[in-house]
C-alpha cells in the first residue's frame, strides 16, 4: 500500500489521494448545488409576486421550479456519493493502519528470530558445561597450589629425609672438632685474649690533652 499518511514527509498512498480528490470535489458540486436551489428559490418567489394574470412570470416560475427540482435530486444524489465516498475512505484508512500494524509486527518476528538464531538453546548448554569445567579446573589448580606450599609440614618425605641427613652430619663434624685437642686449647686462649682486650683502657688520640 506503500506510505501511510503518517509516514515519512506524510506522503499519502495513491489510492487514498484520489479518495480526498473525489470527496473535494464532491463537497464543491454540493455548495454550487446550494447556491442554484437558493438562487431558484428567489426566482420563483420574484415571478410568482408578479400575479397569476402574468403568464410570462409564470411560465418562469414553473420552468425555476422545475430547475430546483432537478438541482434537488442532483444534491441528494451527491450526498449519497459522499456517503460512500467517505466510507470507503475510512475503510482504506482502517485498512492502511492495519496493514501497518501487521509489517511492524512481522518486522519485529523476524527480528526477534534472527536473535534467537544467534543464541540457540544448545549453544547455550555448552556455555553453561565450559563454564561449569572452567571452574572446575580453577578449583582444581588452586587446591595444587596449595599442596605445594604445605611440603614444610612433612608431606614431602624427600626433603624431609634430607633435612635429618644434614642435622646429622653436622652433629658428627661438631663432636669431632671437641675431640680434637688443637681445637680444645684455642678456645681457652680465645677467651683469655677476648677478656683482656676488653681490660686495657682505650688510647686517647694524639694532642688530646
Amino acid at each position: 500500500m506503500g506510505n501511510t499518511c503518517s509516514g515519512e514527509g506524510n506522503v499519502l498512498p495513491e489510492p487514498v489521494n484520489k479518495l480526498h480528490a473525489a470527496a473535494a470535489k464532491i463537497e464543491t458540486q454540493l455548495q454550487d448545488l446550494d447556491r442554484k436551489i437558493a438562487r431558484a428559490e428567489q426566482d420563483i418567489k420574484k415571478n410568482v409576486a408578479l400575479g397569476p394574470e402574468n403568464k410570462a412570470a409564470k411560465q418562469r416560475a414553473l420552468r425555476t421550479l422545475q430547475l430546483k427540482k432537478m438541482y434537488e435530486e442532483q444534491r441528494a444524489n451527491l450526498i449519497g456519493t459522499q456517503f460512500n465516498v467517505e466510507e470507503l475512505r475510512a475503510h482504506h484508512e482502517q485498512a492502511d493502519v492495519a496493514f501497518t500494524a501487521i509489517q511492524a509486527m512481522k518486522a519485529g518476528e523476524e527480528e526477534m528470530r534472527a536473535q534467537q538464531a544467534k543464541m540457540p538453546v544448545d549453544m547455550i548448554d555448552d556455555l553453561r558445561m565450559e563454564m561449569d569445567e572452567t571452574a572446575e579446573d580453577i578449583k582444581m589448580i588452586s587446591a595444587s597450589l596449595a599442596e605445594s606450599a604445605g611440603a614444610l609440614d612433612g608431606s614431602d618425605e624427600a626433603a624431609m629425609e634430607e633435612l635429618k641427613k644434614l642435622e646429622a652430619d653436622l652433629e658428627m663434624e661438631m663432636k669431632g672438632q671437641l675431640a680434637d685437642p688443637a681445637f680444645s686449647d684455642a678456645r681457652p686462649a680465645a677467651a683469655s685474649a677476648q677478656v683482656a682486650a676488653r681490660q686495657r683502657p682505650a688510647r686517647r688520640p694524639i694532642g688530646v690533652s
